[in-house]
């Protein structure tokens, strides 16, 4: 278990689902089969900066990985847009764009997200498009780790997606464990043109200088 990757925060989901009407949804209210959109704009776009940015960039078809649980693609703000492209699951077989676990969709929604009607959220990045990478099935499997996240799947995920033509692999993982798997594929990823972008760790309410000075892996390459 000390070896085993740990998801990075990735938000809400993209689209969350509420009561028609409700101003702040609750958990029980998100559903699959209430397709009622959230209006509120997040925070974070404006705690960012992000339409500044756009004045530069909106990433204009800029291909980011995102190499984690696999993405959603019935999700209303990629589906029929022209956001997800035929990725690689190494779990099932398949093209990634399947997954139980919402991690690698919150995830993909944040950065690449189009506007929907009546929806509040867009992605910082909203012209870039997504290639789905499924490294693991379930973000906090313990029980069976070759199902949850680990290093060997997620460096393959990140070699994969650079040979794939990602410009951008986001691993949305950490461990504090140096693992020469996952250096080889930051590496290799970085020689041929891509840049790694990797989670520094969840900061543990119950003991917060846990990971204080502690290198989070492969972030630390």
């Amino acid at each position: 278990a000390d070896h085993a990757l740990l998801p990075g925060t990735a938000g809400g989901r993209p689209a969350k689902v509420v009561e028609e009407n409700s101003p702040t949804p609750a958990p029980s209210q998100c559903t699959a089969d209430k397709p009622t959109l959230v209006p509120q704009r997040p925070p974070a776009l404006d705690q960012l900066g992000i339409e500044e940015a756009w004045k530069i960039s909106r990433g204009n078809k800029v291909i980011v990985a995102v190499v984690d649980s696999g993405v959603d693609g019935n999700n209303v703000h990629f589906k029929n847009k022209n956001v997800l492209l035929q990725g690689y699951d190494m779990m099932d077989g398949g093209d990634g764009s399947i997954a139980e676990d919402p991690h690698g969709t919150a995830l993909a929604g944040q950065i690449s997200a189009r506007e929907v009607e009546g929806s509040g959220l867009i992605g910082v990045a909203p012209e870039s498009q997504i290639l789905p990478v499924r490294v693991h099935v379930k973000a906090n499997d313990k029980a069976e780790m070759t199902r949850g996240p680990e290093p060997t799947h997620t460096a393959a995920g990140i070699q994969w997606a650079a040979d794939n033509g990602a410009k951008v692999i986001v691993v949305a993982l950490s461990s504090s464990v140096d693992n020469p798997s996952l250096k080889s594929a930051t590496e290799y990823a970085t020689s041929r043109g891509a840049l790694v972008v990797a989670s520094a760790g969840n900061l543990d309410p119950q003991n917060p200088a846990k990971q204080h000075n502690v290198p989070q892996y492969p972030a630390a390459y």
